[in-house]
């Protein structure tokens, strides 16, 4: 046990001395994301995790690619992908089996571990969250000013870093940024060629996703005024440059406390590079601090942001992360396009509570004790059970179109122009009428009691309710209440869906499983479906991945559905790895080949909830896109 400890390279005898759970792994390996020894793309059976084995495991935390594991004793351990930074170790290697987080060990009690698609949160003792990884979409929360976040875009998209996506669109701009003409062209031409090779004609993921920002800026006059320029006009180098500069240490000077931001800047080696990090990202765990909001107001004081705060969980998503106070509030940062930021913005580099409407609603029901992140939207737990969600949650496209009617009145909706979020809350009014009176005290109390604005937000807040649904609007921010239901005791958010549960059943909201829409007309598909009944042995814990739900009962049994991994998927996996040849996963001795083989097992998904053999006295279970892990005793 002691080598085991030394292996990890944890404090002599920190890890030791409490009882030691085993921890399994399946799903999806590729990636190093099961953390078990053998080299396996997959794993369709469950495995021991061997780095754990005798150590106190207190919690386990998975996502797309990497995975993360918190001891007892503080230590916290991730594996996994480690492309920009989000594994905390230093660098953006990969790590194939546990290592331990070197930076945080000895320094904080890590309590719990929260990760996003590209970045990762942890929570210490003492309420204070750090943050690792990505963090040009602001979601690590560090208050890094939006100019810097769109410098750090802008190098990114630099010709030579990212390959440009329109052979023709970028030859001319690079041309213009040479000063047209001559060889200069002539190599913007063959450049551009070679970048719609290297992609095979088609836009990247991560340039589809710049073109929606800048589609974003484009209709927004703020963003468009200030922050677009730096982000789309390449060719004015000079002038980008000038403008960063405006943020040089002596302007820095006039504010009297640096931003978690700011302090990282300082305390990082200049002359230090890091290979594979690219500008925005950070590869060893800052803690959240004080956060600047706004652009080109260096003589502007900052926010107390969460400094003033006692953290009690996190959540992280795509490009977001959220966090619940000892006071029951609910502060979000990151990029929000979908109003998954319930402050009524698109983008918050740093900590902000959520405000109006939901925020009186969260208050309404005690304060929220659990929030939980999915692909487009948030879901609270709060005091008195109830379940909140906010943003735009996708997964209707494929639905029955809704009718004509239904489509116009949302259009006349206040605030509606613009471009159109996809989604699944509507406010449906005849075109024309006015705002209903809110149904509650919610909608008169966002306003302020003395008639002031609640939060950023004057506009009157517009209710509407639909069966086991309470939908109110108001400033952008949409907000949903779960009803007809007993009280709630935990919530899991997938990809565009949600489990929740009384103790006694669960229910699923939304779509989940990677199946084809189903022919459910209008918004049936919304309402709450009962899927897991057990009220003799209750249930302990709710886990959702993007495609899957889990649920583990009072005496330790695992129940699963949704997907977690197909059997197309598993032979996509298994044939990719065979082309890659021995290079990378070495078929040899160590390898289980019987741990590759189809064979149905329940853990790997189903669409109705099925009993997961094998595993006994589950104490906690985490999934991620394609992978899982469980905590057995």
């Amino acid at each position: 046990m002691r080598r085991a400890a030394q292996a990890l390279g944890l404090q002599p005898g920190s890890a030791l001395g409490a009882r030691g759970f085993s921890v399994v792994a399946w799903g999806r390996n590729s990636e190093g994301q099961c953390g078990v020894a053998a080299y396996l793309p997959l794993l369709l059976q469950p495995r021991e995790v061997e780095a754990f084995a005798g150590l106190p495991v207190a919690s386990l935390a998975a996502a797309k690619s990497h995975s993360a594991g918190v001891l007892a004793s503080g230590e916290v351990l991730t594996w996994g992908e480690g492309s920009d930074g989000k594994l905390g170790l230093g660098g953006t290697d990969s790590a194939h089996t546990p290592q331990c987080v070197q930076s945080l060990a000895g320094r904080v009690h890590v309590t719990a571990a929260a990760l996003g698609r590209q970045h990762t949160l942890f929570l210490d003792s003492s309420g204070q969250a750090w943050a690792t990884g990505e963090n040009k979409e602001g979601q690590c929360g560090l208050g890094t000013p939006l100019e810097e976040l769109a410098r750090q875009q802008r190098q990114q998209w630099e010709v030579g870093a990212i390959m440009p996506w329109s052979p023709n669109a970028a030859a001319s701009g690079m041309a213009a940024a040479a000063g047209g003409g001559g060889a200069a062209a002539a190599t913007a031409q063959q450049r551009a060629a070679a970048a719609a090779a290297a992609f095979g004609g088609q836009p990247s993921f991560e340039q589809q996703q710049f073109e929606r920002n800048v589609e974003y800026f484009s209709q927004n006059s703020w963003q468009q005024q200030y922050l677009k320029p730096f982000v789309a006009h390449r060719e004015r180098s000079s002038q980008l440059e000038a403008a960063v500069s405006m943020y040089d240490a002596d302007l820095r000077t006039m504010v009297e406390q640096q931003s978690a931001w700011q302090r990282f800047e300082a305390a990082k080696g200049r002359d230090i590079s890091i290979p594979g990090l690219m500008p925005g990202q950070i590869a060893t765990p800052v803690r959240l601090g004080r956060a600047r909001q706004g652009i080109f107001n260096p003589g502007v004081a900052e926010l107390a942001g969460l400094d003033a705060e006692r953290i009690v969980q996190l959540s992280a998503g795509r490009f977001m992360s959220a966090a619940v106070t000892a006071a029951g509030e609910v502060w979000t940062f990151g990029g929000g396009f979908n109003g998954e930021l319930g402050t009524g913005a698109s983008w918050s580099p740093g900590a902000r509570r959520v405000e109006g409407i939901l925020a009186q609603v969260l208050k309404d029901n005690g304060g929220a004790i659990k929030v939980t992140a999915g692909g487009s939207f948030c879901a609270a737990l709060t005091r008195s059970g109830q379940v909140v969600l906010w943003g735009q949650p996708r997964g209707a496209e494929g639905m029955a179109a809704p009718p004509a009617a239904a489509l116009a009145t949302a259009a006349a909706q206040p605030g509606g122009g613009g471009r159109r979020r996809r989604g699944f809350f509507p406010v449906p009014r005849p075109a024309g009428a006015a705002a209903p009176a809110a149904s509650n005290s919610s909608a008169a109390a966002a306003a302020g009691g003395n008639g002031a604005p609640a939060g950023s937000s004057s506009e009157k807040a517009v209710s509407e309710e639909i069966p086991n649904m309470r939908i109110q609007k108001q400033g952008g921010v949409l907000v949903a209440e779960i009803t007809g239901l007993p009280p709630m005791k935990d919530v899991a958010a997938g990809f565009t869906h949600i489990s929740i549960t009384d103790g006694a059943s669960v229910w699923t909201v939304g779509r989940q499983g990677l199946e084809a829409a189903s022919g459910a007309a209008g918004l049936r598909w919304l309402e709450p479906r009962r899927v897991l009944h057990r009220p003799d042995d209750g249930l302990a814990s709710l886990a959702a991945g993007s495609f899957s739900s889990a649920a583990v009962t009072g005496d330790g049994e695992l129940y699963l559905w949704g997907t977690v991994l197909s059997e197309d998927a598993s032979s996509a996996l298994l044939k990719q790895s065979e082309s890659e040849g021995l290079g990378h996963w070495a078929y040899s001795g160590t390898a289980d080949p019987a741990a590759m083989e189809w064979s149905g097992w329940e853990g790997l998904g189903g669409p109705e909830p099925r009993l997961v053999p094998g595993l006994h006295k589950v104490q906690q279970v985490a999934l991620g896109t394609h992978h899982a892990l469980a905590l057995v005793a």
